[in-house]
């Protein structure tokens, strides 16, 4: 439908090495498979792996060491190279990190139904809560 769309993630399971990088990839290869096969893509996607002095090394893999959500970094690199308004975009999660960096960024919010949310100790309110991502693009091309 023509709506840029992008993912931005922390991913710090990489750092802790709680998994492995050959898993991430199988893991990211099954989510752009499973999009396009749903005529959906990703226009670009950024992670910031790093999590406190674990830090994760790959000079293959796209990352932002310094922009760990809840910084909005990664958005702003994403605003400034697709010239996108953050005030007419949306920012969905299943954390309270993920709210707080959509809303230090401009964007509306949508929380994701996930048993994550019991960690929700930020007391940030999103502007939606939703079952599932599906149900957040739902209502969002019905915005639109």
């Amino acid at each position: 439908l023509n709506i840029p769309c992008f993912l931005v993630s922390n991913q710090a399971a990489l750092s802790k090495k709680i998994i492995k990088f050959k898993t991430f990839e199988r893991i990211h290869t099954n989510l752009e498979d499973t999009l396009s096969m749903n005529k959906a893509y990703l226009d670009d996607y950024a992670y910031c792996p790093n999590f406190n002095s674990k830090k994760f090394s790959n000079e293959n893999f796209p990352y932002f060491y310094k922009y760990r959500k809840p910084s909005i970094g990664i958005l702003n690199q994403f605003k400034n190279k697709y010239n996108l308004n953050l005030k007419k975009s949306y920012f969905i999660g299943d954390r309270d990190i993920d709210i707080l960096t959509g809303k230090k960024a401009g964007c509306k919010t949508f929380l994701v139904k996930s048993p994550k949310n019991k960690d929700y100790i930020l007391n940030i309110k999103p502007d939606y809560f939703v079952k599932n991502a599906f149900n957040a693009v739902k209502k969002i091309l019905l915005i639109k």
